[in-house]
């Protein structure tokens, strides 16, 4: 009872220290994590969008300047065929903003007027300007000219020849169809190297597209509006389509890939980076982006700049007065979702740019590093709580045997005899309950009962007095104990009564085991404090545990109630009583009948209620 006790006490304050920790734990997962990952999340959303902000703002500023051209021409205060007055318009664009890569006007009969930073063959010169004029006859004419900082002619040049054509260009035949400006895809400058993208907007006469203006902007600055966002430790912004190229990263080299001679945009699936990998397949199949279809980038042969992809009209003109005399700014609402890489929790946050349309802002950070610290506070307060609880366990202990020792006390005197040290009655009546419910169940092991009586016991008292009447019993408790097997069970039914148990044994071991007990007991008078030898004898009675048509007899009728008047309790409770306990008080009654058979040969003998099976002399003595 003591170790069981302190092993239930201590697993007590283990299961509540368990609970505690379970707390911490849960509490952190259900309350403060999804707060800080909320925060996260609004974060992320503040800086992409300021990041998208930013990248339209800049984007929409140099298509303006392209749309500017294009209505100067359109109303005639430029004039549409001045291509003196449109290369000056043109250069001064040029060299004002270090993002224009040049500046171009295609007309609509094959003609050209294009201004652009490319002055490889004369290092001295600022822009060259590249005419192809077209006469009425249809012949073409092609001239190169190279300026310096203040416009004086640094160059000349009239080759190399081209068979260049505005018209067949993706920005022009975009332009024209639309009516409208447009936005090519990304591509990559054929003499730089370098990403970009052109805006282009149509010059209307008398209702008619008579040529389009157009614009090549670098992005490179747009890779250092996204290398610019902070949003955590290991948290990475990058801006692309909707189709997963890539217009600007962090690293700008990471934005170009080349094959031989074919020079591009990176894709998304091009890059050696799962998380920006995952992030994007997340959306794309959260069907949070539309992918579009897009042909494969070209390259020219001649120095101008190309692109290939799907472009994207303007909004009607009507439309967008509306929203600036509404005060309207272009948004939309940001693209959130979470995914996995490595087992890893991340959390990837799109906010669209409002021009072009399709463009994206994307970041992606793992949750850890916004929830990592207070994940690992919680680890901290939880071994806090685990090495306080062990403290505890530690510190309680003593405390925890002391009351573990009085409750073993208490156990020890409800359930053992305090002079003998033998079990109670009421012990072995669960001891019998239990072993004849094994017996008479499917198991069908043989069971025996003993019923045992001191010889004249009240003799001894009267002679020697009470002292060696507890002697006397203790020895026979002694001699009994010693003289069965541990799971043999043997209890003090109270004065001078005893039983025993003897489990999966038949009543004919059983009497040889009872007779060697009692020859034992008989051969080894009690010696008093005066010296004084008191013979001791015992009277056994023996009975087994029915079995077959014996046992359904003895629980058949009122066999199995206890109110056959042959012995048992008197207080069963009809159909209610437990058939082992009835069973267990038939065995005994039985064995007390075989007591009655003893007592009746004499005494100091070993009997079942058939017939004497073993015994010594009759003692010497009176009847009680």
């Amino acid at each position: 009872m003591s170790r069981q006790f302190r092993v239930r006490f201590i697993a007590a304050l283990l299961a509540m220290q368990a609970v505690t920790v379970l707390t911490i734990i849960i509490g952190g997962a259900l309350i403060t994590r999804p707060a800080l990952v909320d925060q996260m999340s609004q974060l992320m959303d503040l800086q992409a969008t300021s990041a998208a902000n930013q990248a339209s703002e800049r984007l929409e500023a140099q298509g303006m300047v392209a749309e500017q051209a294009a209505g100067l021409m359109t109303i005639g205060t430029l004039g549409f065929d001045d291509d003196v007055a449109i290369e000056q318009l043109f250069r001064t664009n040029v060299t004002l903003d270090d993002g224009t890569y040049a500046m171009f006007l295609g007309r609509a009969d094959g003609s050209l007027v294009y201004v652009d930073r490319d002055v490889t063959d004369h290092p001295d010169a600022q822009t060259r300007t590249w005419i192809i004029e077209i006469d009425a006859a249809g012949t073409r004419t092609e001239s190169y000219t190279w300026r310096d900082r203040a416009g004086a002619v640094v160059a000349t040049a009239t080759e190399p020849a081209t068979t260049f054509d505005p018209r067949q260009r993706v920005w022009y035949a975009d332009a024209a169809a639309a009516e409208a400006s447009v936005w090519t895809d990304p591509y990559v400058f054929v003499t730089t190297e370098e990403p970009g993208v052109t805006a282009a907007t149509p010059v209307l006469r008398d209702g008619a597209v008579a040529g389009v203006v157009g614009l090549d902007l670098g992005l490179s600055e747009l890779s250092q509006v996204v290398g610019a966002i902070d949003v955590s430790e290991n948290g990475r912004a990058i801006l692309l389509t909707d189709d997963g190229t890539l217009v600007a990263h962090p690293l700008p080299e990471k934005v170009i890939t080349s094959s031989g001679s074919d020079v591009r945009n990176a894709r998304i699936g091009e890059l050696d980076d799962p998380v920006t990998q995952g992030g994007y397949e997340a959306l794309r199949q959260a069907g949070e982006l539309e992918t579009s279809t897009t042909s494969s980038t070209s390259t020219s042969t001649s120095s101008t700049s190309t692109s290939t992809s799907s472009t994207v009209a303007a909004e009607e003109a009507s439309a967008d007065d509306a929203a600036d005399e509404a005060g309207d700014q272009p948004s939309a609402e940001e693209i959130s979702e979470v995914f996995e890489v490595d087992g890893e929790t991340y959390q990837v946050v799109v906010a669209p740019l409002s021009e072009p349309l399709g463009w994206f802002v994307a970041i992606t950070a793992p949750q850890s590093d916004f929830v990592g610290e207070i994940v690992a506070a919680e680890r901290k307060t939880a071994l806090i709580a685990v090495a306080v609880g062990l403290a505890v366990v530690v510190l309680a202990m003593p405390l925890v045997r002391l009351v573990s020792r009085r409750l073993s006390r208490l156990a020890q005197r409800a359930n053992v005899d305090a002079l003998t040290g033998l079990v109670n009655r009421h012990v072995f009546g669960e001891s019998l309950a239990r072993e004849v419910r094994r017996s008479a169940g499917d198991e069908r092991k043989p069971l025996c009962a003993a019923q045992i009586d001191v010889d004249y016991f009240k003799q001894v008292n009267d002679t020697y007095g009470h002292a060696v009447g507890d002697q006397a019993l203790t020895v026979v408790a002694k001699r009994l104990a010693h003289g069965v097997r541990e799971r043999d069970v043997v209890a003090r039914l109270g004065g001078d009564e005893f039983a025993v148990l003897l489990v999966d044994t038949d009543e004919v071991e059983a009497a040889h085991v009872m007779e060697r007990i009692r020859g034992a007991i008989e051969a080894e008078p009690v010696e008093t404090a005066d010296g004084t030898h008191v013979p001791i004898t015992i009277t056994v009675g023996l009975a087994q545990l029915p079995t077959g048509h014996e046992l359904e007899a003895l629980t058949a009728g009122n066999g199995a109630t206890g109110d056959d008047g042959a012995g048992g309790s008197g207080d069963g409770a009809g159909a209610e009583a437990d058939p082992n306990v009835v069973l267990g008080e038939r065995l005994l009654d039985l064995a007390d009948q075989g007591l009655y058979v003893a007592k009746e040969g004499g005494r100091n003998k070993v009997a079942t209620r058939t017939g004497i099976c073993s015994g010594g002399p009759d003692p010497v003595g009176k009847p009680r």
